[in-house]
Parts: structure tokens; sequence; C-alpha cells
């Protein structure tokens, strides 16, 4: 559990004692201590594995349960923008919404964002706040180099000299936006949202027509993003169902393989490439790099990372 907030200067301190009054070690806060408490608030394990939970790595579920860590606030700042915004939604609700619904029992706990009808038509949604390259990716956007043309003649445009681009003679290449429905990545949202409706569908007898989520994206209206394509700020992205037994079968073994890990005390096998967001244009693995609070207690990231790696830039993701 996180017992721990990392200061600016790499040092830790207890979560209490950075948010009592007077307990900052720095002459000025980060964080005010109203957000601190937030940011310090953890669900308390019960022996149910969560959606989330049996989305992540076992490895990762594991680790978080069974070891003590420390968060940088400013890392926790986008679950604490998304819990805002959830929060205030909730307030604005109608009787064709529901919001913010608990099914948890004794298999798994799920917690749908909102069921909203139109049109005789139930949708399960799912708000997401993430960066563009994400949202690139479930727009199924691009990149693909191809040869440069010029505009009045139609003619191929070519490197009028030797240079680092090309030598004299050569053609001249640049990166084209594209979309293709065939590279739409959406990561797990269709485990995760199928697996609420079929929470929905089996406790509240409410047969869910549509899968949605509502994305904002983090970096809207940057640079970075709008090369991506992501021209808007948020987008509703439609996510495709999943036979039930598909999505009964995966959490139930995430949950069996989490539940005998705690039981035994064994560490449990190295997250798989999906689940360490691996790219293969980097070689890196995004989530060990940058979105794993415990990886300092993995052996794959000590053997792999902790020696020292050049991380790309290119992620905003």
């Amino acid at each position: 559990m996180i017992t721990h907030f990392i200061c600016k200067d790499g040092s830790e301190i207890e979560l209490n004692k950075c948010i009592a009054a007077g307990g900052c070690p720095f002459k000025n806060r980060c964080v005010t201590r109203p957000m601190l408490r937030l940011m310090a608030l953890q669900r308390v394990w019960k022996g149910v594995m969560s959606t989330t939970q049996g989305l992540k790595g076992t490895r990762q579920a594991y680790l978080e349960l069974t070891k003590d860590y420390a968060v940088k606030p400013d890392d926790r700042m986008f679950m604490l923008a998304g819990t805002q915004v959830h929060e205030k939604l909730e307030e604005h609700g109608d009787e064709t919404s529901l919001a913010e619904i608990d099914l948890s029992d004794d298999k798994g706990s799920i917690r749908p964002d909102l069921i909203e009808t139109e049109n005789g038509r139930n949708i399960l949604i799912d708000y997401k706040y993430c960066g563009s390259y994400v949202i690139s990716m479930a727009l199924g956007l691009y990149k693909e180099e191809e040869p440069m043309t010029d505009p009045e003649t139609g003619e191929a445009v070519v490197y009028k000299k030797d240079g680092k681009g090309g030598k004299k003679g050569d053609p001249r290449t640049h990166l084209v936006l594209k979309r293709d429905a065939s590279k739409i990545d959406l990561k797990d949202w269709p485990l995760q949202l199928n697996n609420y409706r079929i929470g929905v569908e089996k406790y509240l007898k409410i047969k869910i027509h549509d899968l949605q989520v509502q994305a904002t994206v983090r970096d809207g209206g940057t640079v970075v993003a709008i090369g991506r394509g992501v021209m808007d700020n948020s987008y509703v992205i439609g996510v495709p169902k999943i036979k039930d037994d598909v999505v009964k079968k995966y959490f139930a073994d995430k949950s069996k393989a989490l539940l005998s890990a705690l039981d035994t005390k064994k560490l449990p096998p190295v997250c798989s490439e999906k689940e360490r967001w691996h790219r293969s244009d980097t070689n890196q693995d995004t989530k060990c790099l940058r979105f794993c609070s415990v990886n300092k207690f993995c052996p794959y990231w000590k053997d792999t990372y902790q020696k020292g790696v050049v991380v790309s830039e290119e992620w905003n993701g």
C-alpha cells in the first residue's frame, strides 16, 4: 500500500507527516494539504480482486498489495483530476443516468462510471483522462513516410544536393498522418467495459446495448497532440462487445492467480508485454518505466532498467 510521498528532491516522507500542518520539510509545499489527503486515499483490500486490478499484470497487483511504497504527488494529479470530474458529473445526472454504481460481490468488484439511456438504448460509459498518444491509438491514427510531390506539377521532389536526408537526386519523403480502422488499439478498454456490462446485466437486470469511453485528452490543444492528429479535447469512442465466457475466464484466471500468489506469498511471473505497455519502436516498457510505483521491487525492472536507460521523450500518453 502507499505509505509515503516522494518529494521533489527524491526523498520520501510518510503520508501523515507530509499532510500534517508544518509537516512539509521544505519552505513551500508542492501541493496543498487537502489535495494531498485526496491523493493518499486508497481502497482497502477485502480479498476480492477489482476490475482495475485484473487489468494490471498480476505481479504489479501483488506487489501493490504486499509492499509499502511511495508515489510522487505530481503523478497522482491525473488520478485526482479524474476523481474530481467523476464527482461533479454525478451531481448532474438525471432520471436516465445511473452514475458510479458499486456491483461488488465475492467474485470481484466492478464500478461502472455511468449508464445512460439515449433513444431507447442503454449505454455503459467509462470516463478516461489520458494523453494524446493513447487517443491516437484508439482512433487508429498513425504516420507513414511517403514521397513528396510538387503541389503544382505533381512531380516527385528530390534532393538538389547531398545532405543528411539523402544524396542528390534521391526522392524526398515526409510523414503523412493516416487513419486505419484495422490499426485501432483500445488497450484493455474492451475487457474492462465488458466486465462492467456483465455485472450490470446480472445484478441490475439492465440490457446494455452499447459501450463507450468518454475520453478527455490530457494534453489536448498542444503541438504534440495536434501533430498526432488529435485535434479535439475530448472524444467519445465506441468499444466492442466481447463474448461473456471470454471475459469471465480472463478475470477468473487473473483472480485465481492473484489470490494464489497472496496465499503462497510467491512472486507471480513477470507481466506480459501488453501489461508492460511494451513499444516495439523503442523496445521499452512504458508501464514499467513511468507508471508502475512498485517497479523497484520487481526483479524484471531491476535487471532491465535499474542500471540506467535512455527513456524516449516521445511518450506523452
